[in-house]
Order: structure tokens, then C-alpha cells, then sequence
């Protein structure tokens, strides 16, 4: 997602078949792990950053086409948002919020754990 919009003007298409590490994937969720915890203390904008981290990776290990639009769409479908500006300006509902917010994060940690119990064979 970041190379065919950060490095070049013109859209660079791999045609490479996805290889997932899953214990890599681990690390970069549990920075998402927090949120639930300092839910007051975080801004709109840490909590956006957390969530798409988050969905990212879901989205990636369910082998589905990454960018930001479709990240955001994504985000604003599972925790059923008007739009990812309610996100980004903070006007969440804490208890529903967090909720989903749980119930994903133990989904995609479910499918990493999946993922690493079939790598190391």
C-alpha cells in the first residue's frame, strides 16, 4: 500500500505472490493492543491510527486488496461509523466502540495465531 503511493508518481503493480509472516504481523498488532486501556487518554487521530492498523491487518491476512480508501470504508463498515471523520474527530460511543473494537482485535489475533501454529511445521 505504501510503495505504489509513497515512492513513485506513476502506480507500480506487483504481480508477486503474497508471503505472510506471521510472527511479524504479531508485533505490528500489538501496537493496536492498548487502545481499549487509554481510550480517554488518546486523541482522535491515535485512536484512527490504532483502528486501521488493526483492520490493515485483518484485511491483509484475509488476503484483500489494500489502500487507504478501502481501509477507511472497512473501518467505518465494522464498527458501523457514518465516516472515518467521527473517528478521526473522536465523537465515538466509548461502550459500543470498544466492543468491536475487542471482538476484531481477538479475530485477527486468532487468525495470526492460526497463521504461526501452521508456519512453524
Amino acid at each position: 500500500m505504501m510503495l505504489s503511493k509513497a515512492i513513485a508518481k506513476k502506480r507500480f503493480i506487483y504481480h508477486v505472490q503474497r508471503e505472510i509472516h506471521y510472527k511479524l504481523l504479531d508485533v505490528h498488532l500489538l501496537k493496536s493492543k492498548p487502545l481499549p486501556d487509554n481510550f480517554e487518554f488518546l486523541t482522535g487521530d491515535e485512536k484512527y491510527y490504532l483502528t486501521r492498523n488493526m483492520v490493515a491487518i485483518l484485511m491483509f491476512i484475509q488476503h484483500k486488496k489494500l489502500s487507504k480508501e478501502q481501509v477507511d470504508n472497512e473501518v467505518v463498515k465494522l464498527f458501523s461509523l457514518k465516516s472515518i471523520k467521527e473517528l478521526q474527530q473522536n465523537m465515538l460511543d466509548k461502550k459500543n466502540f470498544l466492543y468491536k473494537f475487542k471482538e476484531v482485535y481477538q479475530k485477527t489475533f486468532d487468525l495470526i495465531l492460526r497463521g504461526v501454529s501452521h508456519e512453524s511445521k
